[in-house]
């Protein structure tokens, strides 16, 4: 059973590796950096405004997001606290700041920038017009349906459909 799920977790690094590699091949390597950089500027720049609840024109931001965002981590964060405790035991501080903070932040902003990126420039050259008109004019529940619909994977998941509606 261990050696499964082992399996199972290789061979789904090795996929989204290659899926990583592949998008930034395809939408072109300089693109992928300029727009990294970017995202982390902006990530620097705008994280202590967007994250502070005071001062915005927004009230619904503060009453929802952040309440959900401090529950969420207030209900989690001794499961996440005793995990944590427990791989970084015998690691000094700055390989537990290094491993836990700043590694996870760079990656998940390299992985959302490369394919956020993609699909907002494939949106803004007229692609997939489709997808864009249906994301515009429906609901939550219709876009994901109608979004389906129109890539060429769902042959390979004849019951995706089914779980969506």
């Amino acid at each position: 059973m261990d050696a499964g799920v082992k399996r199972l977790s290789e061979i789904n690094m090795i996929v989204a590796v290659r899926l990583f590699f592949f998008v930034i091949i395809t939408t072109g390597i300089v693109a992928a950096v300029t727009r990294y950089f970017s995202v982390m500027v902006d990530y620097v720049l705008l994280l202590p405004a967007l994250s502070n609840p005071f001062g915005r024109n927004d009230t619904s931001y503060c009453h929802g997001w952040t309440t959900f965002y401090w529950a969420w981590w207030i209900a989690w964060s001794p499961f996440v606290g005793m995990f944590i405790a427990r791989i970084s035991k015998g690691r000094t501080v700055r390989e537990f700041i290094i491993c836990a903070l700043v590694a996870p932040t760079l990656v998940c902003a390299l992985w959302m920038s490369t394919f956020g990126g993609a699909v907002i420039d494939m949106l803004n050259a007229g692609g997939a017009p489709g997808v864009a008109a249906t994301v515009m004019t429906t609901s939550r529940k219709g876009r994901c349906l109608d979004c389906s619909k129109s890539c060429h994977f769902i042959a390979l998941s004849p019951r995706y459909h089914w779980t969506l509606s």
